[in-house]
């Protein structure tokens, strides 16, 4: 996993979110935030 995934990852488990409601927040798709936390795609700036 990379390193940005399990940061990404922890941060929601630590805030008790789910990936909809983080998605919610950052105004982007559940599927971003999954693929996020994956590896298979890197949030941009």
């Amino acid at each position: 996993m990379f390193d940005y995934a399990k940061k990404i990852r922890e941060y929601r488990e630590r805030k008790c979110l789910t990936q909809e409601e983080l998605a919610k927040i950052l105004n982007v798709s559940n599927v971003s935030v999954c693929r996020w936390e994956t590896g298979r795609f890197e949030p941009i700036d």
